[in-house]
């Protein structure tokens, strides 16, 4: 492929895949700089913006994360994956209020899906309100259909525990088990918080 680019450096698509190639190898500044080139040659590439967005989250450049997806977002505005990547990325930023409006956005738009869901009980467990947590738990377990159901019951457990409401976390982590009976998350939560407990 670099012999390729040596003769025709205006290939989008062959910066691109050495950026997946040289990502795939973790050698993200080899990655990086042909993301950036693909970008620079087609900004409206979304690929590779989103790919550049990843590198950028990578190294720890969160601002200019944010930047790229929200300009993937405006070519592909019900694109949840890229929305999930945002709101990591304002998280990551100490940016709470944004990420619980962006995960508040997929839930909209997913309403079947339990990702949305966890993923903001887990930033309203971060900034230490399991209240905002549970209605959004209680919300999750009636999903309709979703094979991961227990682990919805798994934060619900850690959110109780959070709160000191020792019963109803063991409950909530039982009631995982009984659905997952072959998941071990569920145990360790379990026998965890009953190691905290002292029983």
């Amino acid at each position: 492929y670099e012999d390729i680019l040596k003769e025709g450096k205006e290939s989008v698509l062959i910066h691109f895949t050495l950026g997946i190639f040289y990502a795939k190898l973790e050698k993200y500044d080899q990655a990086f700089a042909h993301f950036n080139e693909a970008v620079k040659l087609d900004p409206d590439y979304t690929e590779a913006r989103l790919s550049r967005a990843i590198i950028y989250e990578l190294e720890g450049d969160f601002a200019k994360a944010i930047e790229d997806y929200k300009k993937v977002l405006e070519a592909e505005p019900l694109n949840t994956k890229v929305y999930r990547l945002l709101a990591h990325a304002y998280y990551s930023n100490k940016k709470a209020d944004d990420a619980v409006a962006t995960y508040k956005l997929i839930i909209d738009l997913e309403p079947d899906k339990l990702d949305g869901y966890l993923n903001l009980a887990y930033v309203y467990l971060g900034e230490k309100k399991p209240d905002e947590a549970l209605k959004l738990l209680d919300k999750a377990v009636a999903i309709k259909d979703e094979p991961r159901i227990n682990l919805a019951y798994i934060v619900k457990g850690m959110t109780y525990a959070q709160k000191d409401m020792k019963g109803e976390a063991i409950a909530a982590y039982k009631r995982a088990v009984e659905l997952a009976p072959k998941d071990a998350e569920g145990y360790f939560y379990l026998g965890s918080e009953y190691e905290r407990q002292g029983d």
